[in-house]
């Protein structure tokens, strides 16, 4: 299946740069299902093994299993699904699976690129890559890796082509 950015492309348009999103970004959630999912399989060995006979299996360590793999999924779904692109001809991004938001816009109407930034983004290189166009709000790509990277990029290529 074609990415949203390549099913997209206009007649004679080509990608110049891709920003991809941070497993990083995603550290404290996976941290946190890791120790989840740790007790909920220490919950079902502890089950298995005592020696209580009207100890009825709880589905708590089930439970915990499931949240700890919902959590990981979620995370690894949002990745899968954000794409940020720069064309020859336009900035494109989408974002989400279900209800999937799209920006796309076109290089003659991108007002700035902003970069947000917390301090765990700033240490770990991700942050929120903010596209605003002109006489419009800025739609905030978030969790992508190098966002100043990607942002030089842009400017870079919108400064070539102004001067060519």
């Amino acid at each position: 299946m074609a990415s949203y950015v390549d099913s997209n492309l206009s007649k004679g348009e080509e990608v110049i740069s891709r920003a991809h999103v941070s497993w990083l970004s995603y550290l404290p959630s996976i941290i946190i299902s890791a120790f989840i999912f740790i007790f909920g399989v220490l919950g079902l060995i502890g089950s298995a093994v005592s020696t209580n006979p009207n100890s009825g299996g709880s589905g708590l360590p089930w439970l915990m299993i499931l949240i700890a793999v919902f959590i990981i999924g979620k995370a690894a779904l949002t990745i899968a699904t954000t794409e940020l692109a720069l064309t020859n001809k336009r900035v494109i991004a989408k974002f989400g699976f279900i209800r999937r938001t799209t920006v796309e816009l076109r290089l003659d109407k991108v007002e700035s690129i902003g970069v947000n930034q917390g301090i765990l983004g700033r240490l770990l290189g991700y942050g929120s890559v903010v596209v605003r166009g002109t006489g419009g709000t800025g739609t905030p790509i978030p969790s992508i890796k190098q966002p100043l990277d990607f942002r030089r990029v842009v400017n870079n290529f919108i400064e070539e082509k102004d001067a060519a």
